[in-house]
């Protein structure tokens, strides 16, 4: 029988090794919901200061609002 690594690198490594896309995958899923987290209510917040500062002319909201949009 194999004994497991002793350091903390080779003991991740070796099972690494095994199942690559999971371990990926839990390490990346929770960076992009803490991402997700920020990015959709700062978009949002984009476009209520759009709204909020167009004023009369809203000829140009569009134009504000599309980088808004991409987020």
């Amino acid at each position: 029988m194999h004994s497991l690594p002793k350091s903390l690198f080779k003991f991740f490594w070796y099972f690494y090794k095994k199942q690559p896309i999971a371990f990926t995958t839990f390490f990346l899923a929770p960076c992009l919901l803490i991402l997700e987290a920020v990015v959709i209510p700062y978009g949002l917040k984009m476009m209520v200061d759009v709204f909020t500062n167009a004023g009369d002319d809203r000829s140009h909201v569009f134009q504000q609002l599309s980088s808004a949009l991409w987020v």
